[in-house]
Protein backbone atom coordinates (compact mmCIF):
# COMPACT_ATOMS: atom_id res chain seq x y z
CA UNK A 1 0.00 0.00 0.00
CA UNK A 2 2.97 2.43 0.06
CA UNK A 3 2.89 2.99 -3.54
CA UNK A 4 -0.33 4.68 -3.32
CA UNK A 5 0.01 6.45 0.34
CA UNK A 6 3.16 8.22 -1.43
CA UNK A 7 1.58 10.48 -3.36
CA UNK A 8 -1.98 11.16 -0.87
CA UNK A 9 -2.54 13.06 2.18
CA UNK A 10 -2.48 12.38 5.99
CA UNK A 11 -6.27 11.81 6.79
CA UNK A 12 -5.81 9.67 3.16
CA UNK A 13 -3.01 7.80 4.43
CA UNK A 14 -5.05 6.92 7.58
CA UNK A 15 -7.74 5.79 5.59
CA UNK A 16 -5.33 3.69 3.66
CA UNK A 17 -3.70 2.24 6.88
CA UNK A 18 -6.99 1.00 8.89
CA UNK A 19 -8.36 -0.29 6.08
CA UNK A 20 -5.08 -2.44 5.68
CA UNK A 21 -5.63 -3.57 9.15
CA UNK A 22 -9.19 -4.13 9.12
CA UNK A 23 -8.45 -6.72 5.46
CA UNK A 24 -6.03 -8.46 7.51
CA UNK A 25 -8.24 -9.06 10.47
CA UNK A 26 -10.75 -10.08 8.46
CA UNK A 27 -13.91 -8.18 7.26
CA UNK A 28 -17.14 -9.41 5.24
CA UNK A 29 -17.88 -8.87 1.61
CA UNK A 30 -19.61 -5.93 1.96
CA UNK A 31 -17.07 -3.98 3.86
CA UNK A 32 -14.38 -4.76 1.73
CA UNK A 33 -16.44 -4.61 -1.43
CA UNK A 34 -17.24 -0.61 0.17
CA UNK A 35 -13.37 -0.09 0.57
CA UNK A 36 -12.59 -1.45 -2.74
CA UNK A 37 -15.09 1.06 -4.20
CA UNK A 38 -14.55 4.23 -2.41
CA UNK A 39 -10.49 3.89 -3.01
CA UNK A 40 -11.27 5.91 -6.12
CA UNK A 41 -12.93 9.12 -4.30
CA UNK A 42 -10.42 8.72 -1.24
CA UNK A 43 -7.32 9.04 -3.55
CA UNK A 44 -9.17 11.56 -6.24
CA UNK A 45 -6.64 14.25 -5.52
CA UNK A 46 -3.61 11.62 -4.52
CA UNK A 47 -0.30 11.92 -7.36
CA UNK A 48 1.10 8.70 -7.91
CA UNK A 49 4.63 8.77 -7.26
CA UNK A 50 6.24 5.35 -7.62
CA UNK A 51 9.79 5.38 -6.50
CA UNK A 52 11.93 3.12 -8.93
CA UNK A 53 12.35 0.36 -6.35
CA UNK A 54 8.62 -0.11 -6.25
CA UNK A 55 8.65 0.48 -10.09
CA UNK A 56 11.15 -2.22 -10.29
CA UNK A 57 8.98 -4.80 -8.42
CA UNK A 58 6.15 -4.43 -10.11
CA UNK A 59 7.82 -4.88 -13.93
CA UNK A 60 9.58 -8.15 -11.93
CA UNK A 61 5.90 -9.25 -12.16
CA UNK A 62 5.19 -8.00 -15.88
CA UNK A 63 3.31 -4.94 -14.77
CA UNK A 64 3.73 -1.57 -16.34
CA UNK A 65 2.56 0.91 -13.76
CA UNK A 66 2.85 3.67 -16.54
CA UNK A 67 -0.67 4.49 -16.26
CA UNK A 68 -1.45 3.71 -12.60
CA UNK A 69 -3.20 6.20 -10.49
CA UNK A 70 -3.16 5.90 -6.54
CA UNK A 71 -6.77 4.55 -6.38
CA UNK A 72 -5.50 1.56 -8.93
CA UNK A 73 -2.20 1.22 -6.81
CA UNK A 74 -4.57 1.24 -3.67
CA UNK A 75 -7.30 -1.18 -4.92
CA UNK A 76 -3.89 -3.40 -6.19
CA UNK A 77 -2.57 -3.45 -2.33
CA UNK A 78 -6.30 -4.25 -0.91
CA UNK A 79 -6.54 -7.45 -3.81
CA UNK A 80 -3.41 -8.20 -2.61
CA UNK A 81 -3.88 -8.28 1.31
CA UNK A 82 -7.34 -9.99 0.65
CA UNK A 83 -5.81 -13.03 -1.02
CA UNK A 84 -3.53 -13.37 1.96
CA UNK A 85 -6.01 -13.07 4.38
CA UNK A 86 -9.53 -14.41 3.49
CA UNK A 87 -10.50 -17.87 2.04
CA UNK A 88 -13.56 -16.14 0.81
CA UNK A 89 -10.77 -14.36 -1.77
CA UNK A 90 -11.79 -16.01 -4.89
CA UNK A 91 -15.62 -15.02 -3.87
CA UNK A 92 -15.34 -11.84 -3.42
CA UNK A 93 -12.60 -11.28 -6.17
CA UNK A 94 -15.51 -12.65 -8.66
CA UNK A 95 -18.25 -10.32 -6.91
CA UNK A 96 -15.77 -7.14 -7.48
CA UNK A 97 -15.46 -8.25 -11.05
CA UNK A 98 -19.21 -8.90 -11.91
CA UNK A 99 -20.39 -5.44 -9.71
CA UNK A 100 -17.90 -2.90 -10.41
CA UNK A 101 -17.30 0.06 -12.97
CA UNK A 102 -14.95 0.05 -15.53
CA UNK A 103 -11.90 0.85 -13.66
CA UNK A 104 -12.73 -1.47 -10.55
CA UNK A 105 -12.83 -3.90 -13.28
CA UNK A 106 -9.22 -2.87 -14.78
CA UNK A 107 -7.81 -2.63 -11.02
CA UNK A 108 -9.00 -6.51 -10.44
CA UNK A 109 -8.05 -7.76 -13.59
CA UNK A 110 -4.69 -6.08 -13.46
CA UNK A 111 -3.46 -7.20 -10.18
CA UNK A 112 -4.62 -11.18 -10.80
CA UNK A 113 -0.59 -11.80 -11.20
CA UNK A 114 0.89 -10.62 -8.23
CA UNK A 115 -1.96 -11.62 -5.81
CA UNK A 116 -1.40 -14.67 -3.74
CA UNK A 117 -2.08 -18.20 -5.74
CA UNK A 118 -2.95 -16.69 -8.54
CA UNK A 119 -4.22 -19.40 -10.62
CA UNK A 120 -7.48 -19.65 -8.56
CA UNK A 121 -8.86 -16.74 -9.89
CA UNK A 122 -8.34 -18.22 -13.32
CA UNK A 123 -12.50 -17.97 -14.00
CA UNK A 124 -12.58 -14.13 -13.28
CA UNK A 125 -9.42 -13.82 -15.86
CA UNK A 126 -11.45 -15.21 -18.60
CA UNK A 127 -14.43 -14.07 -17.81
CA UNK A 128 -12.71 -10.44 -18.18
CA UNK A 129 -11.65 -11.77 -21.81
CA UNK A 130 -15.67 -12.20 -22.80
CA UNK A 131 -16.09 -8.24 -22.20
CA UNK A 132 -16.61 -5.85 -25.48
CA UNK A 133 -14.66 -2.69 -23.17
CA UNK A 134 -11.68 -2.55 -25.04
CA UNK A 135 -9.60 -0.86 -21.40
CA UNK A 136 -10.97 -3.46 -19.59
CA UNK A 137 -9.91 -6.21 -21.69
CA UNK A 138 -6.85 -4.72 -22.37
CA UNK A 139 -6.50 -5.08 -18.58
CA UNK A 140 -6.16 -8.82 -18.83
CA UNK A 141 -5.10 -9.61 -22.49
CA UNK A 142 -2.42 -6.67 -22.86
CA UNK A 143 1.17 -6.10 -20.96
CA UNK A 144 0.02 -8.49 -18.49
CA UNK A 145 1.75 -12.24 -17.75
CA UNK A 146 -1.57 -13.76 -16.11
CA UNK A 147 -2.73 -15.09 -19.25
CA UNK A 148 0.45 -16.63 -20.61
CA UNK A 149 0.79 -18.49 -17.50
CA UNK A 150 -2.25 -19.61 -16.60
CA UNK A 151 -4.79 -19.59 -19.32
CA UNK A 152 -5.15 -23.21 -21.14
CA UNK A 153 -4.49 -23.15 -24.49
CA UNK A 154 -8.40 -22.88 -25.74
CA UNK A 155 -8.85 -19.50 -23.94
CA UNK A 156 -5.65 -18.31 -24.50
CA UNK A 157 -6.21 -18.56 -28.64
CA UNK A 158 -9.87 -16.73 -28.30
CA UNK A 159 -8.08 -14.14 -26.45
CA UNK A 160 -6.23 -13.45 -29.41
CA UNK A 161 -8.74 -13.90 -31.49
CA UNK A 162 -10.55 -11.16 -29.43
CA UNK A 163 -7.47 -8.85 -30.04
CA UNK A 164 -8.03 -8.60 -33.25
CA UNK A 165 -12.09 -8.15 -33.04
CA UNK A 166 -11.64 -5.25 -30.82
CA UNK A 167 -8.65 -3.66 -32.76
CA UNK A 168 -5.76 -4.09 -30.22
CA UNK A 169 -2.43 -4.81 -30.83
CA UNK A 170 -1.47 -8.37 -30.47
CA UNK A 171 2.00 -7.61 -29.90
CA UNK A 172 1.31 -6.29 -26.60
CA UNK A 173 0.16 -9.64 -25.43
CA UNK A 174 2.73 -10.86 -23.02
CA UNK A 175 4.13 -14.40 -23.70
CA UNK A 176 2.50 -14.48 -27.46
CA UNK A 177 5.74 -15.96 -29.01
CA UNK A 178 5.69 -18.80 -26.19
CA UNK A 179 2.26 -19.92 -26.54
CA UNK A 180 2.15 -19.83 -30.43
CA UNK A 181 0.76 -23.15 -31.38
CA UNK A 182 -1.13 -24.61 -34.37
CA UNK A 183 -4.52 -24.32 -33.61
CA UNK A 184 -4.10 -20.53 -32.92
CA UNK A 185 -2.57 -21.13 -36.32
CA UNK A 186 -5.63 -22.74 -37.85
CA UNK A 187 -8.10 -20.28 -36.20
CA UNK A 188 -6.35 -17.02 -37.74
CA UNK A 189 -5.96 -19.06 -41.29
CA UNK A 190 -10.03 -19.70 -41.32
CA UNK A 191 -10.40 -16.16 -39.77
CA UNK A 192 -8.67 -14.51 -42.93
CA UNK A 193 -10.60 -16.80 -45.17
CA UNK A 194 -13.50 -15.79 -43.55
CA UNK A 195 -12.80 -12.13 -44.60
CA UNK A 196 -11.78 -12.72 -47.78
CA UNK A 197 -14.74 -14.93 -48.82
CA UNK A 198 -16.97 -12.13 -47.66
CA UNK A 199 -14.85 -9.56 -50.04
CA UNK A 200 -13.60 -7.58 -46.75
CA UNK A 201 -9.72 -6.72 -46.02
CA UNK A 202 -8.36 -8.83 -42.92
CA UNK A 203 -6.71 -6.76 -40.79
CA UNK A 204 -2.71 -6.38 -41.06
CA UNK A 205 -2.48 -7.95 -37.37
CA UNK A 206 -3.22 -11.31 -38.94
CA UNK A 207 -0.27 -11.46 -40.90
CA UNK A 208 2.03 -10.31 -38.40
CA UNK A 209 0.62 -12.94 -36.35
CA UNK A 210 0.30 -15.90 -39.09
CA UNK A 211 4.39 -14.82 -39.76
CA UNK A 212 5.49 -15.54 -35.86
CA UNK A 213 7.33 -18.62 -35.11
CA UNK A 214 6.82 -20.93 -32.43
CA UNK A 215 8.72 -19.90 -29.34
CA UNK A 216 10.66 -17.08 -31.34
CA UNK A 217 12.38 -15.25 -28.88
Amino acid sequence: MRIAERGADARTREWLSNTLRAVRAGVSPDVFHGAFAGAARRLATAEFNPIPEEVGTLAAHGLDVGSWTAARAARTGLLCELALSMRESVMMVGRLYRTGDNEERIAVLGALAVIHEPETYLDVAIEGCRTHVTPVFEAIACDNPYPSFHFPEPAFNQMVLKALFLAVSPSRITGLRARYNADLVRMLTAYADERRAAGRSRPPQVDWLLNLEVNES
